[in-house]
């Protein structure tokens, strides 16, 4: 109501930042811990189940908020004034905010007190006295043990702004080939980024004394929809993935670069 006072046809805010202070204001004040008192529909032996009556009032308070958005009549069809206004439907809404928690819910690391109830098989089939816990898992079914889990890098505060490595650009090309003869590091990683035939990929290539070059390509796909640059910035984590994989973490390693635009954008 708000929202609808601030965007009048004849004065106010436009529908496009009414939509936006829609999206940023209420739909997070709406759905505020919406996995914990509502469960999304889903259906389960051909018959619907989740907190049905909810998600319908749901939807007659996105239509009030489009309503704002759009300047339509009451008598509008809520489907109708959602395209217009570009907004998910509520139960899609509804859906997606508690399918981010149930997958924020499986990716949780064995420290955390969630940790052992949600790894538990039995969490998501109990038929009586469910939590909402339980009611999230048995809608969603995402099996923990698939799930990727990325663990947080964690650095010293103090040495915030502080890059963890060193850049040194060659002034010339004779000077950048001495440079890789000589340098001390037991790993060197070179990598490049190129578009040829209107096709744009990466690659980098990692030699260690004594053993062979291990390579890595990847295509990054056509040269209407990526760039060079881009590429060489995949190069550079193609490298980094290489370095992650060597047995011998603790060995120093260089990773060589022939963007100098690349290297001042790191720096």
């Amino acid at each position: 109501m708000q929202i609808r006072r601030l965007a009048r046809p004849t004065w106010g805010l436009t529908p496009g930042n009414a939509r936006r202070l829609y999206i940023s204001v209420a739909i997070p004040r709406i759905f505020y811990v919406l996995d914990i008192w509502c469960v999304p529909p889903y259906n389960n032996d051909l018959r619907q189940r989740g907190t049905v009556k909810v998600t319908g009032q749901l939807v007659t308070i996105q239509k009030a908020g489009a309503l704002a958005i759009t300047g339509g009549m009451r008598t509008s069809a809520a489907d109708a004034l959602d395209a217009t206004a570009f907004l998910l439907p509520a139960p899609m809404l509804a859906d997606k905010w508690c399918h981010r928690a149930a997958v924020h819910l499986a990716m949780l690391p064995k420290e955390h007190l969630l940790h052992r109830i949600v790894q538990n098989k039995r969490s998501g089939k109990i038929i009586h006295h469910k939590s909402p816990l339980n009611s999230l898992l048995a809608a969603y079914r995402h099996n923990p043990k698939k799930m990727e889990k990325i663990l947080v890098v964690q650095r010293d505060p103090t040495l915030q702004g502080k890059l963890p490595f060193m850049i040194s650009i060659a002034i010339s090309r004779d000077d950048s080939i001495s440079k890789a003869e000589n340098a001390s590091e037991v790993v060197q990683i070179f990598t490049d980024g190129s578009a040829i035939n209107g096709k744009v990929g990466a690659a980098a290539i990692l030699t260690r004394r004594g053993n062979p070059p291990c390579a890595l390509h990847l295509y990054l796909g056509p040269e209407k929809e990526h760039t060079v640059h881009e590429a060489e910035l995949v190069g550079i984590l193609l490298g980094m993935h290489r370095v992650s994989t060597e047995k011998h973490s603790s060995t120093s390693f260089a990773i060589g670069v022939d963007n100098q635009v690349v290297l001042l954008q790191l720096g």
